[in-house]
C-alpha cells in the first residue's frame, strides 16, 4: 500500500514506491459534502471563503491589507511565509491577504497572527477552495508548536487570474472596510479527485497506476506529538492508510488467500461511481469498498503476471492499426459456482476504438478458475483525436 503522490492531475507523475507491480497505489478524493465558510465583503466585492481552521467565531470586521511581493528581495512576500512578510506589527483589526505557495498553508496563519493580523485570507493556487485544515496547533514545516486563535480563510484562485475570487480580492485597495459573515458552503469538489492527487499511468511501460481511490482531503486523525489532540491533514498519505485498513479487514475475512488475490479483491471491488468524474489512469477502479472486498469470493486478474490485476496495453507509437488481446483469469474461492455477465464499460459509442470480449458471460466453478479474453482495437489514423481515447474503458463483471 502506498500513496500515489501529491503532484497534481498531470499524467505520468504517480510517485514511487506506489508504481511497483506488487503495490496498491492509492489516489485521493474529497469526502466532504459541506464545510464551514464565510461570506467576505470588501467594499463592493462579496465572495465566499472556506473557514479553513474551523474557527468558532469567524464573523469579524476590519480593514483589508493585501500582502504584496517586494521584488527587491529574494523571497515572495505575497506568500506570507514569515512574520516579516506581513510588514508587522499590523494595526488592530487588519485582515491580511496572502497567496498559497512555498511554505505550509497553515504556516501563513501562524505568521499572520504573530504579525498582529485579526484574520488571514489565503488565495488558492487552484480554481477550487483550498483544503479544510481543522484547528492549527503547529507549523508542519518545522514542527514548532503554535495554536492559531484567529480565523484562517481560504478563497478560490488563481491569484494571477483577475476574474477569480482571489484575483478580485487582491485588487481591493488596502484599508478597505472588510467583514466576514459565517455561512455553510456546499463543496463543489465533493467526491472528486483531490486537486493534488497524482495522475498515472506509470513511467517506463505505461502500465495503469494508481490502482484505487480513498478519501484524502481534510482527514481528521491523531496529531503526532500532540498528546490527545487531533490533526486535520490532506494528501494521498491520508488516502493510503484508509486502504491499508481495508486491506487488514480483507486479510481477516479471507485467511489463507495469497497476497495477489487479496490485492485483486481490493482493486476488483472499487466503485467508479464513488468518484465524481472517474479517470482510470488517475484513480484506478474507483472508491475503495471495504464491505465488498471482504465479502467477495471471486477475484479477477490479468493472466501471466501474478501482481497485474489491471489489464494494460502499454505504450505504442502506431504506423498501422493496433490490435492486441489480453487474458483475464477468474479464481473462485467459494464452494458454489459463480456466473458473471461481462461487458466493456465507459466506451464512447462514437469512438473509432473498440474493445471486444471472447464471451458476454463466464462461469467460474466452485474452487476453480475460468478465463476470458479482451481485445483492444485502435485505428492508427485517429490516435490523438478528441474521440480516440480508449484508456478509460473498463471491464464490468456482474454476478448473475
Amino acid at each position: 500500500m502506498a500513496s500515489a503522490g501529491n503532484s497534481g492531475a498531470s499524467q505520468y507523475i504517480t510517485g514511487s514506491p506506489s508504481t511497483g507491480a506488487g503495490v496498491i497505489s492509492v489516489a485521493a478524493s474529497d469526502p466532504t459534502q459541506t464545510f464551514p465558510g464565510v461570506n467576505i465583503t470588501a467594499g463592493t466585492l462579496t465572495i465566499p471563503g472556506i473557514n479553513a481552521n474551523e474557527h468558532p467565531s469567524p464573523g469579524i470586521s476590519g480593514t483589508l491589507k493585501v500582502i504584496q511581493d517586494n521584488t527587491a528581495t529574494t523571497v515572495n512576500e505575497a506568500e506570507g511565509c514569515s512574520v516579516a512578510a506581513f510588514g508587522g506589527p499590523l494595526p488592530a483589526g487588519t485582515i491580511a491577504v496572502v497567496n498559497r505557495g512555498t511554505c505550509a498553508r497553515v504556516a501563513k496563519a501562524i505568521f499572520g497572527q504573530q504579525a498582529g493580523a485579526a484574520a488571514v485570507i489565503m488565495v488558492n493556487n487552484d480554481t477550487v477552495f483550498p483544503p479544510l485544515e481543522g484547528p492549527i496547533t503547529s507549523n508542519p514545516d518545522d514542527g514548532t508548536p503554535y495554536t492559531v486563535t484567529i480565523p484562517f480563510i481560504g478563497v478560490k484562485g488563481l491569484p494571477t487570474t483577475a476574474t477569480s475570487d482571489g484575483g478580485k480580492l487582491r485588487a481591493v485597495p488596502d484599508g478597505t472596510a472588510t467583514s466576514m459573515v459565517p455561512t455553510a458552503l456546499t463543496n463543489p469538489a465533493y467526491k472528486a479527485f483531490a486537486g493534488f492527487s497524482s495522475g498515472g499511468p506509470r513511467l517506463g511501460d505505461s502500465n495503469l497506476k494508481p490502482d484505487i481511490t480513498a478519501p484524502g482531503v481534510s482527514i481528521v486523525s491523531t496529531g503526532s506529538g500532540t498528546g490527545n489532540k487531533a490533526a486535520t491533514i490532506s494528501g494521498t498519505s491520508m488516502a493510503s492508510p484508509h486502504t491499508a485498513g481495508v486491506a487488514a479487514l480483507t486479510v481477516q475475512a479471507h485467511p489463507g488467500w495469497s497476497v495477489e488475490d487479496l490485492k485483486a479483491a481490493i482493486q476488483n471491488t472499487g466503485d467508479p461511481a464513488g468518484v465524481a468524474v472517474n479517470r482510470i489512469s488517475r484513480g484506478g477502479t474507483g472508491l475503495v469498498q471495504p464491505a465488498k472486498s471482504t465479502k467477495t469470493q471471486v477475484v479477477a486478474k490479468a493472466s501471466g503476471d501474478p501482481f497485474a490485476i489491471s489489464i494494460s496495453y502499454g505504450f505504442a507509437e502506431l504506423l498501422t492499426n493496433f490490435s492486441a488481446t489480453r487474458e483475464i483469469t477468474l479464481t473462485n474461492h467459494g464452494a458454489a459456482a459463480a456466473t458473471f455477465n461481462v461487458a466493456a464499460a465507459n466506451q464512447t459509442t462514437s469512438s473509432p476504438q473498440s474493445v471486444t470480449l471472447s464471451s458476454p458471460s463466464v462461469n467460474v466453478p466452485g474452487g476453480g478458475t475460468a478465463t476470458i479474453s479482451m481485445t483492444l482495437n485502435v485505428v492508427a489514423s485517429t490516435v490523438g483525436s478528441s474521440n480516440a481515447s480508449a484508456t478509460n474503458s473498463a471491464l464490468a463483471f456482474r454476478e448473475v
